[in-house]
């Protein structure tokens, strides 16, 4: 009878504690589930300028890796998560993510998802990027993620076959 009821007691009791784990997981393992929530200050806006070089608006590409190059022309970019003033600035390349959300607002663009590229890199590459529609954005943050106003930004729709 011991070991039957140990037998059964131990799956359930793992069990139990799995679902405990899972219903109080950290904010950290949802974060890009929703939205970041606004911040009270936005960078200042530098004088810089950016386009997308590649691919061209309204281009149509073989399906795979879409490879986006940016020309920027401003502050020096540093690396996401390394900044430590405001003012320091990276790039976030958003593919098939809707930026006007984070343009004009105080809304930070949101880590953990893995259609937006935070990066100093002047080039991002998306993998696996299915046939049809799609809509990509670049956009220049401070070290909060958020947008300075006026953005310093551009979107462009492309299609892959």
């Amino acid at each position: 009878m011991q070991h039957f009821l140990r037998t059964i007691w131990i799956p359930v009791g793992l069990l139990l504690v799995a679902l405990l784990a899972y219903a109080v997981r950290p904010a950290v393992l949802t974060q890009g589930a929703a939205s970041p929530a606004p911040t009270d200050v936005a960078p200042q806006r530098p004088e810089a300028a950016l386009t997308i070089a590649q691919p061209p608006a309204g281009a149509t590409l073989p399906s795979g890796t879409v490879t986006v190059v940016v020309n920027y022309n401003g502050p020096a970019l540093v690396t996401a998560g390394m900044a430590t003033q405001l003012d320091q600035y990276h790039l976030n390349y958003l593919l098939d993510v809707n930026a006007t959300p984070y343009l004009q607002t105080n809304v930070p663009i949101p880590l953990g998802n893995a259609s937006i590229v935070h990066t100093s890199k002047t080039q991002a590459s998306f993998d696996n990027v299915a046939p049809g529609s799609h809509l990509l954005a670049v956009v220049l943050t401070g070290r909060d993620d958020v947008s300075p106003k006026p953005p310093v930004a551009q979107q462009l729709s492309f299609t892959v076959k």
